[in-house]
């Protein structure tokens, strides 16, 4: 499954940030000289993270871009709004390692977790402004669109084995660095 092909490029990569893209979704062309910038401007960041489109099924799309290019302080108030997603993201590959950490085989959840343990370690990342990937949403044959009981049964009992705390980050203003 993914999580194995995913423990497997963890064990081998060799570059200095790596990231996961799903097969069916695609990354803007100017994405890796973004990063290469953001890498730059901001020294070294133990973590990239980039906007993204929600594509949909109707052909419409979201955007979902940042203000600015910003360091995030990760704290327990806003590690949440970090968490969810895998692929608009670049993780220093020597953090990874450090930390020792790979995807749960066998659980449908296995961004969440990854990102979790990743960034409940470091003290913050870096944002930067673009958008470089694009998520197609509800594709059939999907197995979050066809499965979502499932996903949401497996990622509660992760919540509820890790002590994770859900809250509202609506009313949470985010610390942001310059």
């Amino acid at each position: 499954g993914v999580s194995a092909a995913r423990n497997t490029a963890l064990k081998n990569v060799s570059g200095e940030y790596i990231l996961f893209v799903d097969p069916d979704d695609w990354i803007e062309t100017n994405m890796f000289e973004a990063i290469d910038n953001a890498i730059k401007t901001s020294n070294n960041p133990d973590a990239i993270v980039f906007g993204y489109n929600n594509c949909n099924p109707d052909g419409s799309i979201e955007d979902h871009d940042y203000e600015e290019d910003s360091t995030l302080k990760i704290t327990a108030h806003n590690i949440n709004y970090i968490v969810g997603c895998l692929w608009n993201k670049a993780f220093k590959t020597s953090k990874v390692k450090e930390f020792e950490i790979d995807f749960p085989v066998g659980l449908i959840i296995e961004d969440a977790e990854f990102c979790f343990k990743f960034f409940s370690q470091i003290n913050e990342c870096y944002i930067t402004k673009g958008i470089y990937y694009n998520y197609r949403r509800g594709r059939l044959g999907s197995y979050t669109t066809e499965d979502f009981a499932e996903i949401l049964k497996q990622f509660l009992g992760y919540i509820d084995k890790s002590n994770v705390t859900i809250i509202d980050l609506s009313a949470i203003p985010f610390e942001v660095l310059s």
